[in-house]
């Protein structure tokens, strides 16, 4: 009889309880209301998702590349677009110009690259450089490579912004042949709607950023590049965006 009991009492709590999981006591109306607030807070705290960087192509030579810098996060090209929240894309390629494809093989010009420029689909191109174009003896030759480098950028991305930087030299003062460079892609970018950005000469009489080459900023000579190209980007309201 006691075996037949305890069978009987323990089938009712097993029922009792799967009739409590199937069905919940009742919340008080504060407690509801509790619930429903703090899920309401939740909600409108929430952090909204982050945006995607804007993707900022630097096209330009050894400098731009980071020759010299002991890492590519240390190159000037990667501090300007941390700092600015720039999504970095990097086209350089060393000993290269407007109108200079280097000594190396298989190098290019500047314009020669525009195809993986527009590839990377960009809502900035930074282009920076010139001091490779400087053993160009022939003006019209450098001036016509720099106007079609322009052209062909604004050609295949009209809605881009195009930001020129001018040319800088290492710590000796530069030749006179720069300036010179640094007129034509003033006047270059300004006719297809772009900036100009002068950046002036950040490693001018300090060897001590230079590397042990002699012609390449080191991580000391990035930084100060990085520092003022940002400067003089945000100066001409070329910021995050």
């Amino acid at each position: 009889m006691r075996r037949k009991l305890t069978a009987a009492v323990l089938a009712a709590g097993i029922a009792l309880s799967a009739g409590c999981a199937q069905t919940p006591p009742p919340v008080s109306g504060k407690v509801q209301e509790y619930y429903d607030e703090n899920i309401a807070n939740a909600k409108a705290t929430l952090a909204p998702a982050a945006a995607p960087a804007q993707k900022v192509v630097f096209l330009g030579d050894s400098y731009t590349f980071g020759s010299g810098a002991s890492s590519m996060q240390l190159r000037w090209s990667s501090i300007v677009a941390r700092n600015l929240s720039w999504g970095e894309i990097n086209i350089g390629v060393g000993d290269t110009g407007y109108s200079n494809p280097g000594t190396n093989a298989g190098g290019t010009t500047y314009d020669e690259r525009v195809a993986k420029v527009v590839a990377s689909k960009p809502a900035i191109v930074v282009v920076s450089g010139g001091r490779y174009d400087v053993v160009q003896r022939d003006a019209q030759v450098l001036v016509n490579a720099v106007a079609t480098t322009f052209k062909d950028i604004r050609r295949a991305l009209p809605k881009a912004r195009i930001v020129a930087l001018s040319p800088v030299w290492d710590a000796s003062a530069p030749p006179a042949e720069l300036a010179a460079v640094a007129e034509d892609v003033r006047s270059a970018v300004g006719s297809v709607g772009g900036t100009y950005i002068d950046v002036g000469q950040p490693l001018m009489q300090h060897p001590e950023a230079i590397s042990a080459d002699g012609v390449h900023p080191n991580d000391a000579g990035h930084k100060l590049l990085a520092d003022a190209t940002v400067k003089a980007l945000t100066k001409a309201g070329i910021e995050a965006g």
